[in-house]
């Protein structure tokens, strides 16, 4: 494994709390590491303290939901028409 690659691993690691051993090339952002919504931003900022900052300006909606969904919203909405 490149050394790069196990920077990247090692902050992820550290991101997300996922065990380092978890994790490889193949990881997913959002569906593996469980990072999403503002968790995006925290996780390009470390990325680009090590590897410079255009890192913040990656495609990081091709990888993960940059949206945060709070769950009781469609719930709520439901009640509310059904009241």
């Amino acid at each position: 494994m490149s050394a790069t690659l196990e920077t990247i691993i090692d902050i992820v690691a550290r991101q997300s709390g996922v065990k380092r051993s978890k994790l490889n090339a193949h990881s997913a952002i959002d569906q593996d590491v469980r990072i999403s919504g503002d968790d995006i931003d925290e996780l390009a900022e470390a990325l680009a303290e090590r590897f410079g900052d255009h890192v913040q300006q990656w495609q990081w909606h091709r990888f993960a939901e940059l949206n945060e969904t709070n769950l009781l919203v469609t719930p709520y909405f439901v009640w509310r028409l059904i009241t």
